[in-house]
């Protein structure tokens, strides 16, 4: 009895480390909501291996969560810091047919500490409204995650896969610097992979389009 109930804890814990994803070349590791999500890249920003990118954590449905790392440098997050992000999207909804609403952030605990939390409505050319809630750190990197949709259905989810972030390499983190030595200047949205005219159907600040 008491090997069988061995075996079936080590296979609870197999089953559970596979669910996690690691990504070395970023620096980061989160859970994966269930066994039917999928992981892929939406871009690199750049090849080498101080670069960022963008993944995505896909269901059967369409709903995703998304995982922005910027190229690494000296970084500091602050109010000043959010206001740019702001009118950032601001900026990019002018160009690109949306208009942005209802911008909110405040401080957080997650995926580190210190973080920002942020929410905001994005509505497009059709009045239709997309709900994103998102999350941004700094360390050596800019980590950003968000959530977009259009009822909130996974907000539970997506809080609990926001609280399972980690870096895989806590040396790597130390070598440019951190949130309380580096620049709180915003870098802009491209460079922390949240600009929405990427030239795909699908940006971490939309929601994916039916067959993609």
């Amino acid at each position: 009895m008491r090997r069988l109930f061995i075996a079936i804890l080590f296979t609870a814990a197999a089953a559970h480390a596979q669910q996690r994803f690691s990504n070395t070349a970023l620096n980061f590791s989160m859970e994966t909501p269930a066994a039917n999500w999928q992981w892929s890249p939406m871009n690199e920003l750049t090849r080498d291996t101080s670069g960022g990118g963008v993944w995505m954590v896909r269901n059967p449905n369409g709903e995703h969560f998304s995982v922005s790392a910027s190229n690494k440098g000296m970084f500091k997050i602050d109010d000043a810091w959010m206001h740019e992000l702001m009118r950032a999207l601001d900026e990019d909804g002018g160009r690109n047919g949306y208009r942005i609403e209802e911008f909110h952030y405040q401080k957080a605990t997650a995926p580190i500490y210190p973080s920002y939390s942020y929410s905001y409505a994005r509505v497009e050319r059709d009045g239709s409204k997309i709900y994103v809630e998102g999350y941004v750190a700094a360390l050596n990197r800019i980590y950003t995650m968000q959530y977009p949709s259009t009822n909130h259905a996974l907000k539970h989810e997506f809080q609990k896969f926001v609280e399972s972030f980690a870096v895989v390499d806590k040396f790597d983190t130390l070598r440019n610097g951190s949130a309380s030595t580096g620049a709180a200047v915003f870098p802009g949205m491209p460079a922390i992979g949240l600009e929405s005219s990427l030239g795909r159907p699908i940006a971490p600040n939309g929601v994916p389009s039916e067959g993609h």
